[in-house]
């Protein structure tokens, strides 16, 4: 068996951190916030399912960035290789690829539900299959936005790991 590495060891605490707990509690919200958007766009102004789940993704993500840069990664905001602007281009582009993933797990839990239940619209199951979507998109989500979106410039990066 081999040693862990001090690299890999604060790979775990990160990953096992508050931090990854407020990116939770953040994300929980932009699960209320993604649902409200989908009951808005395709429940009351009756937009397709697909289109007023992409809308409400969209409102989500620019939710949860705001929350995550003012809470989750705060201490990392000073240190960042990159200013605000960037940042929330960063996090939209990973939440884009996030948002495939949901999109991606939304239309084969919806084709599995009508075929499993025999029906073609899917009707209120269109939100559980919108939080699994949500749940297998969170695991890319962290990581991206912790290694890229919130990347710390060479110095504070070694500020961090003496800490």
């Amino acid at each position: 068996m081999s040693p862990v590495s001090h690299g890999s060891l604060a790979t775990l605490r990160t990953l096992f951190s508050p931090r990854l707990l407020r990116f939770g509690a953040v994300g929980l919200s932009g699960v209320a916030v993604n649902l409200a958007g989908l009951w808005f766009f395709s429940d009351l102004l009756g937009i397709q399912d697909e289109y007023g789940l992409a809308f409400a993704i969209e409102i989500s993500i620019v939710w949860n960035f705001f929350l995550n840069n003012a809470w989750t990664f705060q201490d990392r905001n000073q240190g960042a290789k990159k200013p605000l602007l960037n940042r929330l281009l960063r996090y939209n582009l990973v939440s884009l690829v996030g948002m495939a993933i949901q999109m991606g797990t939304f239309a084969l839990s919806k084709i599995f539900i009508q075929q499993q239940l025999d029906i073609e619209d899917i009707g209120i199951w269109k939100y559980a299959a919108t939080c699994l979507g949500i749940g297998v998109a969170t695991i890319w989500n962290f990581l991206s936005n912790f290694y890229w979106t919130w990347a710390q410039a060479p110095k504070q990066r070694e500020a961090n790991e003496q800490n």
